[in-house]
């Protein structure tokens, strides 16, 4: 347990060194600043751009005349079962990757 303990405090110890440089680095220099900000900046950006993404793909499924075909179908030999997986051979859209129920299709 001490082990676990000292390991623990050295981690910290070296967060706060680091902070403590950092903070050195950005109050003394312009590019740090500059550096710093861009990656805030591409952060957002990388959220917005996931965000969009998802929206253009819902809009594009949701304006598309599926044409729907079985893209995948499983058959359970315990059970006897068949799943049937279904998508659109125009949009792309298809519940065995999306795991959507078939209702997003109508």
């Amino acid at each position: 347990m001490n082990e676990l303990i000292e390991k623990y405090d050295d981690v910290i110890k070296k967060i706060d060194e680091n902070n403590k440089i950092l903070k050195q680095l950005i109050e003394n220099s312009e590019d740090v600043r500059k550096y710093l900000g861009l990656i805030l900046e591409n952060k957002d950006l990388d959220t917005k751009k996931a965000t969009l993404f998802r929206d253009v793909q819902i809009k594009k499924y949701d304006s598309c005349a599926h044409i729907l075909v079985y893209t995948k179908i499983e058959h359970d030999r315990v059970e006897g079962r068949t799943y049937k997986s279904c998508g659109c051979i125009k949009c792309g859209l298809d519940n065995s990757v999306l795991d959507c129920k078939k209702e997003c299709f109508i």
